[in-house]
């Protein structure tokens, strides 16, 4: 029995797809669109361009 070939995932086609509720957003350099801690309100899906993720931790290094 011959496995059927999932198609690749496309993710215009399913941005295209995915109903109401979704809005386009072109950020300005440097902006922040989500600080660690906040509540999740959205899900966001790059396009395109560049995005800088960093996570805050309290564990201090400590050299011996």
């Amino acid at each position: 029995m011959a496995r059927k070939r999932t198609p690749a995932f496309n993710p215009q086609t399913f941005l295209s797809n995915v109903g109401s509720g979704k809005t386009s957003l072109t950020p300005h350099k440097k902006q922040v669109l989500y600080s660690q801690g906040d509540a999740a309100a959205a899900v966001f899906y790059i396009q395109g361009g560049k995005v800088k993720l960093t996570v805050l931790s309290q564990q201090v290094s400590l050299s011996r």
